[in-house]
């Protein structure tokens, strides 16, 4: 029997074992409860006033709705069948609607390899780790680092099929007679792609977005994993965090240590503000990446973790967790047949955000690299302040998937679809246009812009004549006083709102001071 058999075996037994103590307590936690209700109601009778009666009610209303509003953002009323372009609201129906979607995106599709070694070429030979770099990312798990990840890890941290959270594991990691079998097991997947069989099948959750819910691509999948291997990508997440630094642009904030997303939006207002200033023409891109991380094509993954230099027991690990396994899906409490997963990174997984920050690398340096894209320059400060001294020119600015992309002119336009198509072909991704904002970064309506910009597919346009402002990244660009007050108002009603939770929760607790007391 090899050592992830028995690893498996362990948690299965310890499953069991937690399931037939928690059913012997089952009776005795009825008894409390009713027991505690009943105190409950007798302290509401002779010991409430009435105002705390009524905020408290107000309270649990409100906790009740937000319940119910956890509840829909995971139910799936009904489903559009992408073959017959039926709706469909029956369980069986759904689950095979649901498979089938699941199957074709994750299914792998020829890639253009010579796109590929276009992108390639955008990654300087410099920008690559070091040995240092790569034998510390490669080098073996000690108990006491396993043992550490896994009690910095969420406690409320949902587990897979084994049932297993982090708390359990944490004791199982602390019993000595499994800690050479622990080691064993997590440097055997680092060193030698060996898994144990649990770590092969994942299962997964959807989660609502904006627009039409009867579409599955606004639905977001999360991937729900076993703890234990949670822990692994942890581990590989928290090395890889602390050395993949040089290797991505500063212009990409998301995940990486020591830069923040309101980074991204203080350049951009700060950009806004300089045009409208100076009366310039630039427009700006907020570009929508359809299924972003669900597409990451493995060979393209496998070429650029490559060229940045990552060891090959590092990248056949990678590869072998993410691709060739499975996964099933979670529609209103059914699970679909297993869907193989050809591609993609699962959202869920602690390593995903960096190893997509990696994949989105080529196509933001090709831009970065350009001479072709003039972007917007700002302009320079006055000699009092500084004499000889430009700024660099701003052509893009990346938050993990979210591009933001500065356009001086149609060529600059022209010269960002192709490397954007050339992306594209190598990586399997696919830009969704009819998402795709442009905006006018001075605010001034541009109307000479439109028909270029329709004839990429960009309809969305905004500038300082529309009643809302734009939000980036949560943040609002506004151009307009008249932007301005929708957002003032629009914040004052947020914090009204956040008052009165407080409000809400203060009387509640105040009415379990008085239980307890009692």
């Amino acid at each position: 029997m090899s050592p992830q058999e028995l690893w498996d075996i362990i948690k299965a037994r310890i499953k069991k074992f937690v399931k037939g103590y928690s059913r012997q307590r089952v009776d005795w936690r009825k008894q409390q409860l009713i027991a505690l209700q009943r105190k409950r109601q007798r302290l509401l009778r002779q010991a409430i006033p009435t105002s705390i009666l009524e905020r408290g009610e107000t309270d649990a209303g409100y906790l009740k709705k937000s319940a119910s509003a956890r509840q829909a953002q995971r139910s799936v009323p009904m489903l559009r069948n992408l073959a017959t372009g039926d709706i469909c609201s029956n369980q069986e129906q759904m689950l095979e609607v649901t498979q089938h979607f699941y199957a074709n995106l994750y299914a792998t599709e020829p890639i253009c390899l010579d796109s590929v070694e276009r992108m390639v070429s955008h990654i300087p030979d410099a920008c690559s780790l070091d040995e240092s770099d790569a034998n510390f990312l490669m080098s073996p798990f000690g108990i006491d680092e396993i043992v550490a990840q896994g009690s910095r890890a969420p406690k409320s941290s949902s587990p897979d099929s084994d049932g297993l959270s982090y708390a359990f594991l944490n004791l199982l990691f602390q019993q000595p007679q499994y800690t050479e079998l622990i080691v064993r097991v997590f440097n055997d997947v680092l060193s030698k792609s060996l898994f144990p069989p649990s770590w092969l099948e994942t299962s997964v959750c959807l989660l609502s977005k904006k627009g039409n819910l009867t579409s599955l691509k606004n639905w977001r999948p999360i991937t729900l994993i076993n703890c234990d291997a949670k822990i692994f990508t942890r581990l590989l997440n928290t090395r890889l965090a602390s050395i993949i630094s040089p290797l991505i642009s500063p212009n990409q904030s998301g995940f990486m240590k020591e830069r923040f997303i309101a980074d991204n939006g203080a350049l951009a207002q700060i950009a806004c503000e300089q045009a409208s200033a100076c009366q310039s023409g630039e427009v700006g891109l907020l570009c929508d990446q359809e299924k972003a991380y669900d597409r990451v094509h493995p060979t393209y993954l496998r070429a650029f973790l490559t060229r940045f230099g990552f060891p090959m027991g590092f990248i056949d690990s990678i590869s072998s967790l993410f691709f060739g396994t499975s996964m099933k899906v979670n529609v209103n409490d059914y699970l679909t047949q297993p869907v193989p997963l050809g591609r993609g990174l699962r959202q869920g997984d602690p390593i995903s955000p960096l190893l997509f920050n990696l994949v989105m690398e080529p196509l933001i340096k090709s831009i970065i690299q350009s001479d072709r894209i003039q972007g917007f320059l700002p302009p320079n400060i006055s000699r009092p302040y500084l004499d000889s001294f430009t700024l660099p020119l701003l052509s893009v600015l990346a938050y993990a998937d979210d591009l933001l992309i500065f356009l001086k002119d149609v060529h600059d336009l022209a010269e960002v679809q192709q490397l954007i198509s050339c992306y594209n072909r190598a990586s399997n991704a696919k830009m969704n246009y009819d998402e795709t904002v442009a905006f006018s970064v001075s605010g001034r309506p541009h109307p000479h812009w439109l028909p270029a910009l329709q004839s990429y597919g960009i309809s969305k346009w905004h500038d300082r004549n529309d009643p809302v402002p734009l939000t980036h990244l949560d943040y609002p660009l506004i151009f307009s006083a008249s932007q301005g007050i929708f957002f003032k108002n629009a914040l004052f009603k947020q914090l009204v709102a956040l008052v009165i939770f407080i409000n809400n929760v203060n009387c509640r607790c105040k009415a379990v001071q008085r239980f307890l007391i009692l």
